[in-house]
């Protein structure tokens, strides 16, 4: 790789700076991550020694700003995930705009580092790793340096997207050996399943093993291998059925103009000993109205 140089990364499993890592070793790179995994001394300690930095997720942060570019002013590579979280259903998620704004600035190469398979190995909402996985990682050259001086940010952002773009439903049809195998395999679905599609009652769903339940209609229906539902279900899968909420909870914004979600959070900070990442420290109620 032309050093420095940036090389962007999509996100669709945590378990994504492995692979990466095993892609870059032979270069002297440094990645984003997020300032969470910092508060645990060891955890910490590992990610600085690696050459991990930290950044404050969803907000400015000048110390990162200034670490990316520490970076690539002392010619190293700087690698980092720019959907910065990761996805809900295995699809690309949006990049914040100042992201393409700092591509353009940095005026250096830009790689990228596909990954395929990724999500469906360790899902976000999952309990674990699956057996029979396939993950597929890419690194190939995206833009020259001057091919970046030359374009806009606007530019960028279009070449960026349709690189790192993924989707990983569409992906799995193209692979139909692959099996996954995994005795919860549903487990942790209730997390983003959050609407019963036969009684509409909300927060009444339930997962065991590979089935899914709602409190009030009983069984629904199952994982299978290739994460389809079973039985001739309603939907063919949880991003058709996550999308459909979606589509449900935009109907009732745009219907009232009062809207608003409401839910019981607990507040966490960092762990102050540094054993774990966070410590509780109070809890309240968290509201999105329509204002934001």
């Amino acid at each position: 790789m032309k050093k420095p140089s940036i090389v962007l990364c999509n996100h669709g499993s945590f378990i994504d700076f492995i692979f990466a890592g095993k892609l870059l070793y032979k270069n002297d790179f440094n990645f984003i991550t997020a300032r969470l995994y910092f508060y645990h001394k060891l955890l910490g300690s590992t990610l600085k020694n690696i050459g991990c930095f930290p950044k404050s997720m969803f907000a400015s942060d000048l110390e990162s700003t200034k670490n990316c570019m520490r970076v690539l002013a002392e010619g190293r590579v700087l690698a980092m995930m720019p959907e910065a979280r990761l996805s809900t259903v295995g699809v690309f998620e949006d990049i914040q705009s100042n992201t393409h704004s700092f591509l353009k600035k940095s005026a250096v190469p830009i790689y990228t580092i596909c990954f395929k398979g990724d999500y469906f190995a360790n899902p976000k909402w999952g309990n674990g790793c699956r057996r029979g996985a396939i993950v597929e990682a890419e690194l190939d050259l995206l833009l020259s340096a001057e091919q970046v001086k030359k374009m806009s940010a606007d530019e960028i952002e279009a070449k960026v997207t349709e690189r790192l773009y993924y989707n990983e439903f569409e992906w799995l049809e193209s692979r139909p050996e692959i099996r996954y195998k995994n005795r919860k395999l549903a487990e942790g679905l209730e997390n983003i399943l959050s609407i019963c599609p036969k009684c509409q009652k909300s927060h009444t769903i339930k997962t065991k093993g590979k089935k899914i339940y709602c409190e009030e209609c009983g069984y629904l229906t199952e994982l299978d291998e290739r994460y389809q539902f079973v039985n001739e279900f309603c939907f063919k899968n949880f991003a058709e059925w996550y999308n459909w909420q979606k589509a449900e909870i935009a109907k009732k914004i745009d219907q009232d103009e009062n809207f608003s979600l409401s839910s019981p959070v607990t507040l966490r900070h960092s762990d102050q000993t540094g054993k774990n990442l966070t410590r509780f420290a109070g809890e309240g109620v968290c509201t999105l109205p329509i204002e934001g």
